[in-house]
């Protein structure tokens, strides 16, 4: 009835479709496509999805590799038939996680054809940030594959929180977007930001409204 757009985060909790084991592997895929089923119902613009990751720290990289490389396909062929963008979203540094740099995403991406297929990138800023020395650098080399974004602040490498409000941090939130604009990208930016409680999330909400209000007011980004 308000005309809004959606776009739709895939089920992740407790999933890995880069599972040695074959029953979460196959399972992790399921529920993943059932996300996509329910995109195309309510007609979502796009489905970040995240990636695969090692089952164990020291499980040879390559292995793992393979199995997130095959269950993209799959779940790119399965969009397809439903006619549902996907998108892969760049994961902050852990030992089990293998879509972290730029050099992950490129390969990912180029190297394994996956973008040519149909997969786009979900640029999460403050995974970014946490994981480079310098952000902006960092959306200048994948900013070919951007599909969409997510927006928040954090304190960089050193972050005790990884999503934090827009107006708390070292990423300069204005820079960000006038990046984006000169890269031509004209997609959606989702601004993340979540407290347990839910009267400090509101707060955080009306917050960021606030804040990303008057960086577009001052700027010549919109």
């Amino acid at each position: 009835r308000l005309g809004l757009d959606i776009t739709l985060h895939a089920s992740e909790w407790d999933l890995n479709f880069s599972s040695l084991n074959p029953f979460i592997k196959n399972c992790s895929l399921n529920c993943i496509k059932s996300s996509l089923k329910l995109a195309k119902i309510l007609r979502a613009k796009v489905v970040v999805v995240h990636p695969g990751k090692k089952t164990t720290k020291t499980q040879p990289r390559e292995q793992a590799w393979q199995l997130l490389v095959d269950g993209f396909n799959e779940l790119i062929d399965f969009a397809k038939k439903l006619k549902v963008i996907l998108s892969v979203e760049n994961m902050a540094p852990h030992p089990k996680e293998l879509v972290v740099t730029c050099q992950d995403i490129i390969t990912l991406l180029e190297n394994e054809g996956l973008y040519n297929r149909g997969l786009g990138l979900t640029l999460d800023v403050a995974h970014a940030n946490v994981c480079s020395k310098n952000v902006y650098r960092f959306m200048r080399k994948v900013k070919n594959y951007i599909l969409h974004v997510h927006l928040s602040n954090n304190a960089g490498p050193e972050s005790k929180v990884i999503h934090s409000p827009l107006y708390e941090g070292n990423i300069d939130i204005r820079k960000v977007l006038r990046l984006l604009k000169k890269f031509g990208y004209d997609n959606y930016i989702t601004i993340e930001g979540y407290e347990p409680k839910k009267e400090k999330c509101l707060k955080m909400l009306e917050k960021n409204a606030i804040f990303i209000r008057k960086v577009l007011s001052h700027t010549t980004i919109s």
